[in-house]
């Protein structure tokens, strides 16, 4: 468990941008994670997230996948898929990274697809590539 708080940190870390208001959650999202307050982590992320901030989108995807945040009886491999597909359509590198690995792995409840896989890797290399996967909706 502490290794998976790590690398969620690190991650998050990693994951936030540096405008004003970002480095200023950026800040308060660290200090969050580091006083292991991660649904306080959560809710500073999911404000930028809904706001459409690709990194934030990202980080609450990581965040829910590790097990944290609040989702009223949300599946969360159908909430961590929501999050990172909107990151990753705006064309965040790590977003779509890990969307190829979700479709390479099965992960999230998908379906082991390797076309969609090589298709959001690709998009790192050249961002006009139009990928052909499945529709992701906003978990009920």
């Amino acid at each position: 468990m502490l290794y998976s708080k790590l690398v969620t940190a690190s991650l998050l870390f990693f994951a936030i941008s540096c405008s004003a208001d970002i480095d200023t959650a950026k800040t308060q999202i660290s200090s969050a994670i580091d006083n292991e307050d991660f649904a306080r982590a959560y809710v500073l992320a999911l404000e930028h997230a809904e706001n459409g901030d690709a990194e934030m989108q990202h980080a609450v995807a990581l965040l829910i996948s590790n097990g944290y945040g609040e989702l009223d009886g949300q599946d969360s491999d159908a909430s961590t898929l929501y999050w990172l597909r909107l990151s990753a359509d705006q064309g965040f590198g790590d977003s779509l990274l890990w969307l190829s690995d979700a479709f390479s792995n099965g992960w999230f409840g998908l379906s082991i697809d390797r076309e969609a896989s090589e298709c959001w890797r690709s998009k790192v290399e050249n961002n006009e590539l139009e990928c052909k996967s499945p529709q992701v909706n906003q978990p009920d």
